[in-house]
């Protein structure tokens, strides 16, 4: 078995998530990309900490709600049973990491993970539930894995099997009925163009037709320098 020097490293020192970026190194300038990490990402320490000491459950979904930016996607009053729906797959997943007593960094961390999968999930156009799986995976061993700049051991593996599971069974398994609800509406609007044209061949012909007939109705009276005309 090979470790590394960090492997024992307590995850409580991390840093902020103003430092929870690096930069993949690469013989290509192009290719040296920030690798991101979502610890803090969404939730701080204080959030957390405060998220620990409510015991309400209307308070612990209406401070998700605020922090994840859940109300103000969904501001209008047509969008509340959405909002509602949303801010119940959260409590689903803060009760999972209170099942398993996870600490801080676990909670902000995988919260982070569940949102971005959820906006990858709904965006348009609306993506299959094998891409929206496979990103998920590789956000959750990004922070599974202790090999900076690359990735950080965030959760443990049995962490890491817990959370794929039980993410398949609340949300993988609803993959459609969340694209239906969150998804973005899209109308497709089909129109037959030789309908058209031929429709508006006949509105200019009948044009043509109004306007000899108007002309037929002018009578000429009198002789050629006098000329009356009777509509």
């Amino acid at each position: 078995t090979f470790r590394t020097k960090n492997q024992n490293r307590h995850v409580g020192s991390m840093p902020d998530k103003k430092s929870t970026e690096g930069t993949v190194p690469s013989k290509n300038p192009a290719k040296n990309t920030p690798v991101k990490f979502l610890i803090w990402e969404h939730l701080s320490r204080t959030d957390v900490s405060t998220l620990f000491h409510i015991s309400s459950r209307d308070d612990q979904g209406k401070l998700l709600a605020s922090k994840l930016g859940i109300n103000d996607k969904y501001a209008n009053s047509d969008d509340e049973l959405r909002r509602k729906a949303l801010v119940e797959l959260f409590m689903n997943v803060l009760r999972f990491c209170h099942k398993r007593s996870m600490n801080a960094e676990k909670l902000s961390t995988l919260m982070s993970i569940v949102l971005v999968t959820h906006e990858k999930m709904t965006e348009s156009p609306l993506p299959s539930m094998r891409e929206c799986f496979d990103g998920f995976k590789a956000m959750l061993l990004r922070h599974s894995v202790e090999r900076p700049p690359f990735s950080i051991a965030v959760f443990h593996p049995a962490d890491v099997k817990a959370i794929v599971h039980h993410m398949i069974e609340i949300m993988f398994r609803n993959h459609k009925l969340y694209q239906f609800v969150h998804g973005q509406t899209m109308e497709l609007e089909i129109s037959d163009e030789k309908k058209e044209e031929a429709t508006k061949g006949n509105t200019e012909e009948q044009g043509v037709d109004s306007k000899k007939d108007e002309e037929e109705e002018i009578i000429a009276v009198g002789g050629e320098d006098e000329v009356i005309f009777w509509h």
